[in-house]
């Protein structure tokens, strides 16, 4: 089971960046790589990358195949190869793990292994990705995105390495960690000690929890089930 939940909060800026992330050249060079698509709905904005990010903030829970939103590019030449450079925001929380990526609807290892790369932070990190500081112009070490799982990759600029472009870049994760009341080695308030889970009550009681519009009294559930 997989849910995403879009929770509108202002993400204007989730990474504290101040300067423009989509300028008129990287993003020629972004449409030459993308076919064109019409607008889409929010509810269908889960597959895909989105640009800008002002898009609603995602939480996925359980395990689910989602889109991204790019929250900065570049372009490098290096090697004599053409790069596109993205970091994009797969999941407003930390998540369990990243399990695949997807473009095109292949998985990443079927191409060509020396026209791709990327770093995850999960969102439990406290330090900025370091392959993005060290490979990507206008990354630091002060974007360190926390609580925002996220990801940098980068991209060979070729239509033989990826011929069906690279918008249609898909991540099957495994979302955020849940408090199950069931185990006494897990503390409500220390996500440290949670497990992921695709146990729908307990994804209901994290929900309401932290992103209801009312306070819930975590004595009042009865959980029931596996």
């Amino acid at each position: 089971m997989g849910k995403v939940v879009d929770v509108v909060k202002d993400v204007a800026d989730p990474f504290g960046l101040v300067e423009k992330v989509w300028d008129e050249t990287v993003g020629a060079l972004w449409d030459s790589l993308t076919p064109d698509v019409p607008e889409t709905d929010y509810a269908t904005l889960a597959k895909g990358l989105q640009k800008g990010i002002d898009q609603p903030r995602r939480i996925t829970f359980g395990r689910d195949r989602v889109g991204g939103v790019i929250a900065h590019q570049a372009t490098v030449e290096r090697d004599e190869k053409k790069w596109v450079q993205l970091i994009v925001l797969i999941n407003g929380a930390p998540i369990d793990a990243l399990e695949e990526v997807y473009i095109a609807n292949k998985p990443l290892s079927d191409y060509p292994e020396d026209s791709w790369d990327y770093a995850l932070s999960d969102g439990n990190h406290t330090s900025a990705n370091s392959q993005a500081v060290s490979k990507m112009a206008g990354w630091t070490d002060a974007h360190v995105g926390f609580g925002q799982a996220h990801l940098f990759i980068e991209l060979e600029n070729n239509r033989e390495a990826f011929p069906d472009g690279i918008s249609d870049c898909e991540f099957l994760i495994r979302g955020t960690r849940l408090w199950d009341p069931r185990d006494s080695q897990q503390k409500p308030d220390d996500s440290a000690t949670w497990a992921w889970s695709q146990n729908a009550v307990l994804c209901a009681l994290h929900y309401i929890r932290f992103y209801g519009a009312h306070d819930c009294l975590i004595i009042a559930f009865r959980l029931i089930g596996g």
